[in-house]
C-alpha cells in the first residue's frame, strides 16, 4: 500500500462500554485486508480507521465490527428520484449514492422512481445525498413534485416482489472483480 491509494474515516461505534471492548473492535479492524492503522476512541464511541479503498470498504468495517459483538449506527431513508426512464438512469444515481462516504447500500427502483439508501448518518446527510444525485443529472423531489425537504425522504420501501434494481450486488461485485 502506497500512502497516496490511504483513506482515512472515522465511523462511529455503539456498544463499547471498557477497553476491553475497544480492543476487541480495533482487533476486529486490523484483520481486514488493506487497513493500515485502527484507532478506537472510547469516550467519543468511534473508531479511526486508515486502509485503502481497494482492499476495504466500509460494508465490511460494519461487518466487522457486528462479528466483535458492536454496532455501527445506521439509518434508511427512500428518496424520490425525477428523471429516471431506464436501468443506465438507475445505475448512475445507484453509484452517485454509493461512492459517497457513510452510504451503506443504495437501491433503485425504476418503477416507483425511488431509491432506498442505508447510510450513516454521522458520515452522510440527505444535503449530501441530493448532490449526488443533481451530479449525475437527475432530480431529488418531495411527494407531488414539491421539492426536497422533510416531505422529500420517507420511510416507506418498495412492496415485497416488487422488481427493483439493486446496485450493492453490482458495486460490490465490481469490487471483487477490481480487487483480484
Amino acid at each position: 500500500m502506497t500512502q497516496l491509494s490511504l483513506q482515512e474515516i472515522t465511523i462511529p461505534v455503539d456498544g463499547m462500554t471498557c477497553g476491553g471492548c475497544a480492543a476487541s473492535v480495533e482487533r476486529a479492524l486490523r484483520k481486514l485486508p488493506g487497513v493500515a492503522r485502527v484507532m478506537v476512541d472510547l469516550p467519543k464511541k468511534q473508531a479511526n480507521i486508515v486502509y485503502d479503498p481497494n482492499q476495504a470498504d466500509l460494508v465490511e468495517f460494519q461487518n466487522a465490527v457486528q462479528t466483535a459483538g458492536y454496532s455501527i449506527p445506521t439509518s434508511e431513508i427512500t428518496l424520490d428520484v425525477a428523471g429516471m426512464t431506464c436501468v443506465s438512469c438507475a445505475t448512475h444515481v445507484g453509484g452517485a449514492l454509493e461512492g459517497l462516504d457513510g452510504v451503506l447500500s443504495a437501491e433503485v427502483n425504476l418503477k416507483k422512481n425511488t431509491a432506498q439508501v442505508a447510510y450513516l448518518p454521522a458520515l452522510v446527510d440527505v444535503v449530501k445525498m441530493k448532490a449526488a444525485i443533481e451530479h449525475v443529472g437527475y432530480r431529488v423531489s418531495g411527494h407531488n413534485g414539491t421539492e426536497l425537504g422533510v416531505e422529500g425522504v420517507t420511510a416507506a420501501s418498495p412492496a415485497k416482489g416488487e422488481p427493483r434494481f439493486t446496485t450493492e450486488r453490482f458495486s460490490r461485485f465490481k469490487k471483487l472483480i477490481t480487487r483480484s
